[in-house]
């Protein structure tokens, strides 16, 4: 009783939070390492630019592996160890790329650094649903987001900088480590929920039902996951051919067109923002499905923009659509259940690493026979889906849309 009084008090409340912002915000910053590093791998290694890009890509192998098995860890180890864990393997990692020279040197390092930040990224989300509850879950969700968003956005720029000032690429990743650091002194000075416990609980009471029975939740859960995984295959898609169909279509120049993905990046990071405030007022399931809708007109305005002014706003507005899906999902499909699971927080997770995935296979593929126009109006049509299928998963779990305005 001790023990909860203490996780629940503010000064620790506090500490948590600081930790998992930090955590989410040096996720987004490795996780567009691969896309700026590349150049300066290639020519300090002695490989081919070609070459180091694909071995980075292998980095989004590791971190869909390290999502697939961070609910497992999780049963093992406290969230402390587990960091030092993770921090002593990241640093051989970081020795190691200053004695590789080949490609597949570095595709092997690249993998155990995605599996350490696919377990990573976990490990907030698994905070917050043993800490919070209700409208606060979807909102703490949503801001852990917003963190990914202003790593991915801001850490190119600093990274821009440090290549002016001829600062070696490794040292990028040294930057991180030494974030790091900060966290784990942090979390000496909190006190941390048991995930761990809580879990295996769960574990065993779930086996049990499903020998019984198909759980009614399950499927609302898979169908939440699903939309996870529409949603990162909208964006990813988007925003692999986004600047090709501005160049093409509006005979703006690529670079011009590279700008509307900071534009993207830009609004999302604002739309989580938003979100973790809003969803406090409004049901997360009925801001999702607003959310969606706001996607889809973005989308419609990209193909009847007048003017470059109104397209970079359409590419804002679908970038803000797209934030706080993510977030919300992972609290609204945990919120399903009767007790948060690590296990359905890491599925979650991991289902947005495949999405990912798949999305660059298949906007590849449509590129390569129909173009990236047909990748757009994809993005925009799987918004719509994303509607309906929250919009079914509402009806079902009794928190029908009419009623839940009726409210305010």
């Amino acid at each position: 009783m001790n023990s909860e009084l203490e996780i629940s008090s503010f000064g620790n409340k506090v500490k948590i939070s600081i930790v998992m912002y930090i955590m989410m915000l040096t996720c987004g910053m490795a996780v567009i390492l691969p896309f700026v590093l590349k150049s300066q791998a290639a020519a300090a290694i002695g490989i081919s630019a070609d070459a180091a890009g694909y071995a980075f890509s292998f980095y989004m192998v590791g971190m869909l592996l390290g999502q697939i098995v961070s609910g497992y860890i999780t049963k093992l180890m406290n969230l402390k160890t587990e960091m030092i864990g993770i921090a002593i393997l990241f640093l051989i990692c970081i020795a190691t790329l200053g004695h590789i020279h080949s490609a597949m040197s570095l595709v092997v390092v690249e993998i155990v650094i995605g599996i350490l930040f696919g377990i990573l990224v976990t490990l907030p989300f698994f905070i917050v649903v043993h800490t919070v509850d209700g409208s606060s879950r979807a909102s703490q969700s949503n801001l852990l987001d917003l963190f990914f968003g202003i790593g991915s956005f801001t850490f190119p720029m600093i990274v821009g900088r440090m290549f002016i000032h001829h600062i070696d690429w490794k040292m990028t990743y040294v930057l991180i480590f030494v974030i790091w650091i900060i966290i784990l002194i942090v979390m000496i000075f909190t006190k941390l929920p048991n995930v761990s416990k809580v879990n295996i609980v769960l574990a065993a009471k779930y086996e049990q039902a499903d020998k019984e029975h198909f759980s009614p939740w399950t499927f609302n859960v898979i169908l939440m996951a699903v939309v996870i995984f529409l949603d990162f295959v909208a964006f990813t898609g988007f925003n692999y051919y986004m600047p090709e169909f501005l160049h093409l279509k509006y005979h703006i120049s690529l670079e011009t067109g590279f700008f509307g993905l900071t534009i993207f990046w830009a609004c999302y990071a604002i739309g989580c923002g938003v979100a973790g405030a809003v969803v406090k007022k409004i049901p997360e399931n009925i801001y999702m499905m607003f959310s969606a809708i706001i996607g889809f007109i973005g989308v419609v305005l990209i193909f009847f923009a007048a003017t470059p002014a109104v397209l970079f706003i359409a590419v804002a507005i679908f970038g803000y659509g797209c934030s706080t899906i993510y977030g919300s999902s992972i609290a609204y499909g945990a919120s399903i259940l009767p007790k948060p699971s690590p296990r359905v927080v890491g599925f979650f997770i991991c289902i947005s690493g495949i999405g990912t995935f798949f999305g660059e296979i298949y906007a590849t593929w449509i590129h390569q026979y129909f173009g990236s126009g047909i990748i757009i109006v994809i993005s925009g049509i799987l918004m719509i889906i994303l509607f309906l299928i929250v919009g079914y998963v509402s009806m079902v779990e009794k928190k029908e849309i009419l009623r839940t305005l009726n409210k305010f």
